[in-house]
């Protein structure tokens, strides 16, 4: 700016703010996601929001989503992201029956539950 430059520096991760080619390549650094998880835990992906859901039907339902949430925190270590499970709450919708409430950790931390929450 007024012929003036900045140093040139290194960027090892991340994507450029503001850009319009940021949310591209955002959504292609995170595309393979979904990869992580068991073929039935569905992974959504908008923008820089994530939904994770499963049909819980047994305890062993309850431990593979349980699985596939620390498949995520190594995914997210691998590329030098971190997720934010203050922004990650549990929600769960049922009809009749249901197990015994199943506590789920990301990161170390215990999740939160919600009786609603906005879907993008």
């Amino acid at each position: 700016m007024d012929g003036v430059r900045s140093k040139e520096e290194a960027v090892v991760s991340g994507v450029p703010q503001g850009t319009v080619l940021g949310p591209l390549l955002f959504l292609l650094y995170i595309n393979d996601m979904p990869n992580h998880v068991h073929s039935k835990t569905h992974c959504h992906l908008f923008a820089d929001d994530t939904l994770l859901y499963r049909v819980v039907e047994t305890i062993s339902d309850q431990i593979q989503l349980q699985q596939d949430l620390r498949r995520l925190k190594e995914w997210d270590a691998n590329r030098a992201m971190v997720f934010n499970p203050s922004k990650c709450y549990i929600m769960s919708i049922n009809k009749g029956k249901t197990l015994n409430p199943h506590f789920y950790e990301l990161c170390g931390v215990m999740l939160n539950s919600a009786d609603h929450e906005k879907y993008l």
